[in-house]
């Protein structure tokens, strides 16, 4: 039973390690993208909900949507896969909102688990 609980320990330290790399290169994110700025801005507001970010859906076909998350979801498996998304995309230095390229369909999907 103690391997267990060390192996459980290992994983989470690894899995909230990469947490933390995700949301200190976070802090540091600002607008890469500067050409579509004049498209987004419209929806790129400051004021945020308290324990809240702001996220912009940017897909292929379809306007920019923006979205409110809690801070809960930065641990979230299937936005980690977002951001890293994004930070091949975009680069890890955003500022403001986070341009997110997938569709907003995918966000609600995560929004609703």
């Amino acid at each position: 039973m103690r391997k267990k609980s060390q192996k459980t320990e290992v994983i989470c330290r690894d899995y909230f390690a990469k947490v933390k790399k995700i949301m200190k290169h976070f802090e540091k994110m600002f607008l890469h993208n500067i050409s579509n700025w004049k498209k987004w801005k419209g929806q790129v507001t400051t004021s945020t909900k308290k324990g809240h970010f702001s996220v912009l859906a940017v897909g292929v076909n379809a306007e920019p949507r923006k979205f409110s998350l809690a801070l809960d979801y930065l641990s979230h498996p299937t936005f980690i896969k977002l951001l890293e998304e994004a930070e091949r995309e975009f680069g890890y230095y955003q500022q403001g909102v986070i341009v997110i390229p997938c569709e907003a369909s995918e966000i609600q999907r995560l929004l609703l688990r």
